[in-house]
């Protein structure tokens, strides 16, 4: 069965969400959802990802925090959408990130995110009060999986 979208490009959205300071020092603890689930057999796949990037005065010196765009919180690279390894490691002002679709396994099923929001994670801590915000901005479509 083939399924035909007639003006697919209206259909593209737009969400923007703040992740706060205190929300930044514990990402690696507790994802914040960029998109909410969309309901059964729906799948939110972002197109692409913009972070603004305000530093917080203390120079960012965890080397082993990777920032993820995925669906509920996944940080494994078989849940990754979007990946940016050692994420602001050295920096000490602001900064502008584009993050690139990342190729390769992103669900372990057929239904891996269907009626999954979409979030953004570190899989471990950055330095205490090294981000005062990240702006995330994605442009993104809803699938009908059904």
């Amino acid at each position: 069965q083939t399924k035909t979208q007639i003006n697919a490009g209206q259909n593209i959205q737009i969400a923007e969400v703040t992740v706060s300071d205190s929300e930044c020092n514990a990402l690696h603890t507790t994802a914040k959802t960029i998109v909410a689930a969309q309901g059964a057999d729906k799948v939110i796949f972002p197109t692409s990802a913009y972070l603004f990037v305000e530093h917080g005065g203390t120079p960012q010196g965890a080397s082993g925090a990777d920032m993820f765009i995925s669906w509920n919180g996944g940080t494994t690279s078989s849940t990754t959408i979007f990946y940016l390894r050692r994420f602001f490691y050295g920096e000490a002002s602001d900064r502008i990130y584009k993050s690139e679709i990342y190729n390769g396994e992103a669900g372990q099923s057929l239904t891996a995110g269907d009626n999954q929001p979409l979030t953004i994670k570190l899989d471990s801590a950055v330095t205490t009060d090294s981000i005062d915000s990240i702006k995330v901005v994605v442009s993104y479509f809803v699938y009908d999986n059904g």
